[in-house]
């Protein structure tokens, strides 16, 4: 990795473009299958009005997530994809 470039942090290693799109990609993927979770959850006729709130509750804090990642949050963005 060519650690002179810009956008690039040394010390972590993170490329803010690539990596940040990255680290987007894999938060929109969350919060799209927590979506679709929650409308599985929501269309089913036997689930409690609990399991519903909390599927719905998953779903908002997956897309809070996905909206609130800023490319200059290095830490983050290397969390998300590197575990």
């Amino acid at each position: 990795m060519d650690y002179g470039s810009p956008g690039i942090i040394p010390e972590m290693g993170i490329n803010y473009g690539l990596d940040f799109e990255r680290a987007c990609e894999r938060l929109s993927l969350v919060a799209g299958r927590a979506f679709r979770r929650h409308l599985e959850v929501k269309r089913d006729p036997h689930t409690s009005a609990q399991a519903r709130e909390m599927a719905r509750d998953d779903y908002m804090a997956a897309q809070a997530r996905y909206k609130a990642l800023r490319p200059d949050q290095s830490a983050e963005i290397a969390r998300i994809l590197h575990g």
